[in-house]
């Protein structure tokens, strides 16, 4: 495994579009220059000089620079000692395209904090695979934007990329699916009891499902897998079924040795019944602990995780426990 060194105050990183662009964050989503620079201003909060990549406004109709620019905006802040970590502008589309053309001696050479999540899902996990550098799943600069509920995020950002010590994940005092309504939370579901501990894998669900059978997908045994999705409506339940059964159904699949489900939107509608009916329908999911409605993913705030760290996961009806011990 390839830790990065952790971040200093005075550390330079690079914001690039390795999904869609600076530029579809602007013209799509309707951000302003002050967003952009709201961002900004809160990585240099924490220390950070922000650096943007040559190609990172660029936007076609589909919101992407060309797969050609991406890649030469991700090779070259490997190369540039200067650099010490790549923060992708956002998710969308387009991140798989860069699988089969990225350098993967480059970044096991030169290892960076690479960070972001959705989509870039397929790159934690690839570059993981191929060249064994842990990935964090955590905001993208685009999140950084948010006028609120940022507080939690930060600080596990920080837990994740600044220091070294385990730490526990406790769940946030609200959250929201919009960025604007917040919602007390009623903590971690218990839906299958047990104690586990493995490496951290996994992120958005339909991204981990897509990478199934590649040489981009690491080995899942005895990890404790996490798995989240941008999920509306009552078809997410089913969604979660057929991702969940559809790793299973792999010819060399060995389960993991435990289960984190990312909070769902609440339109989804979905609750810890329901979740628990899913589970004890699935045949490999028996006798893991498994624990949901966890931080991580596509609601706010969110917590940072280490793909390729090492977590401890305790799950009983009147207890929780989630703990990154390296990361």
């Amino acid at each position: 495994m390839q830790f990065p060194t952790k971040l200093q105050h005075g550390d330079t990183v690079r914001v690039l579009a390795l999904s869609r662009s600076l530029g579809a964050f602007r013209i799509w989503q309707g951000h302003t220059d002050g967003d952009v620079a709201r961002a900004q201003g809160r990585l240099e909060e924490l220390g950070l000089v922000v650096t943007y990549g040559e190609h990172v406004e660029e936007c076609d109709a589909d919101g992407l620079v060309p797969i050609e620019a991406r890649l030469e905006d991700f090779h070259a802040a490997f190369r540039d000692e200067s650099v010490r970590a790549v923060v992708a502008v956002t998710g969308g589309i387009g991140a798989i395209q860069m699988l089969d053309r990225i350098d993967y001696d480059l970044v096991a050479r030169c290892p960076k904090f690479v960070v972001g999540y959705s989509d870039i899902g397929y790159l934690h996990l690839a570059l993981f695979a191929r060249s064994g550098l842990v990935g964090y799943y955590g905001p993208n600069f685009a999140g950084f934007a948010a006028r609120e509920g940022l507080d939690y995020t930060l600080d596990h950002f920080q837990r994740c990329l600044f220091q070294s010590q385990p730490f526990d994940v406790r769940p946030s005092a609200q959250w929201s699916d919009d960025g604007k309504t917040f919602h007390p939370n009623d903590g971690y579901w218990s839906i299958a009891d047990g104690v586990a501990e493995g490496t951290v894998l996994g992120g958005n669900s339909f991204c981990l499902g897509m990478l199934k059978g590649t040489a981009y997908a690491p080995d899942l045994s005895g990890a404790i897998l996490f798995v989240e999705s941008t999920g509306h409506g009552r078809a997410s339940l089913m969604a979660l079924d057929s991702d969940l059964r559809a790793l299973g159904l792999a010819r060399d699949f060995k389960p993991p040795a435990g289960l984190v489900i990312g909070r769902y939107a609440a339109t989804a509608r979905i609750d810890s019944d329901a979740l628990r009916r899913i589970v004890a329908a699935i045949p490999w999911l028996a006798g893991i602990p498994i624990l949901a409605h966890a931080d991580f993913g596509h609601t706010t705030p969110r917590f940072t995780l280490p793909i390729g760290g090492r977590c401890r996961l305790e799950v009983a009806p009147d207890r929780q426990r989630l703990a990154f011990l390296t990361h």
